[in-house]
C-alpha cells in the first residue's frame, strides 16, 4: 500500500454523532466501508427501549357489508407530548377501504393501549377505542387512504404523522370501510410513539 499522508486540517471531530430520541436524525445511513459500519436503529424500535411507544388492536371483527370498523384514539387537552405516527395495519377477507381521519368522539369499547416494552411501567394518557357501526363516523377529508381486498395492509409512518398537543381535545379515527358485498372479518392495528 502507498504511504498516503492526510491533511489533518481538513478533519473535523464531530462530537454529536449519535442520534437521541429528543433529537433523532431522520435519515437512513449506510456505510461502504466494512472495517467501519455505520448501524441505524429504527426509530420505533429505540422508542420501545425507552417504553414510550404504544400499540393498540381491535382484533378479528365481524363487519357487514357497507358497515365500519372503527379505532378511535383521543388526545387529553393540554396533554405536553407530542404523538408520533409510527404504524397501521388493516386486514379483511373482503374489499376495504381505510382511512384515517380527524373526527369528532364517536362512541366505542375500550382498548387498553399497551406499551410495546413489556418490561417498562410506563403508560399512556391517550385514550382508545373500537366499535362496529353501520353509521358512517366521520366526513373530513381523511389524511390518508388505501384500499384493501382480501389480504393485509401496513403503512410505516416511522413518525412522519406528528400530532403535538395542544389546549382542546383532539380525536382521530382509523375507519376501515367494508365496501364489498358480503360480510367481512376486518382487524386494525395502531402504534405510536409519545415524546
Amino acid at each position: 500500500m502507498p504511504n498516503t499522508k492526510i491533511d489533518r486540517s481538513l478533519i473535523r471531530t464531530n462530537c454529536r454523532v449519535i442520534s437521541s430520541p429528543l433529537e433523532p436524525i431522520y435519515a437512513n445511513l449506510a456505510s461502504v466501508d466494512p472495517q467501519s459500519p455505520i448501524v441505524v436503529e429504527n426509530l420505533g424500535a429505540a422508542y420501545c427501549k425507552l417504553g414510550q411507544r404504544f400499540n393498540i388492536n381491535t382484533g378479528a371483527q365481524n363487519i357487514e357489508n357497507n358497515s365500519y370498523l372503527v379505532v378511535q384514539i383521543t388526545i387529553p387537552a393540554n396533554w405536553g407530548k407530542t404523538l408520533y405516527f409510527d404504524k397501521i395495519q388493516a386486514g379483511t377477507s373482503g374489499t376495504s377501504v381505510v382511512d384515517i381521519i380527524a373526527a369528532s368522539a364517536t362512541t366505542t369499547d375500550v382498548i387498553t393501549p399497551v406499551n410495546t416494552n413489556l418490561g417498562s411501567a410506563n403508560t399512556t394518557l391517550l385514550t382508545a377505542g373500537y366499535a362496529v357501526t353501520d353509521t358512517n363516523p366521520a366526513t373530513n377529508n381523511p389524511l390518508l387512504t388505501f384500499i384493501l381486498v382480501n389480504g393485509t395492509y401496513e403503512s410505516n409512518f416511522e413518525g412522519e404523522i406528528i400530532i403535538p398537543s395542544t389546549t382542546a381535545v383532539q380525536n382521530y379515527i382509523i375507519r376501515v370501510s367494508n365496501t364489498g358485498t358480503e360480510n367481512a372479518t376486518c382487524m386494525a392495528t395502531f402504534s405510536w410513539w409519545e415524546v
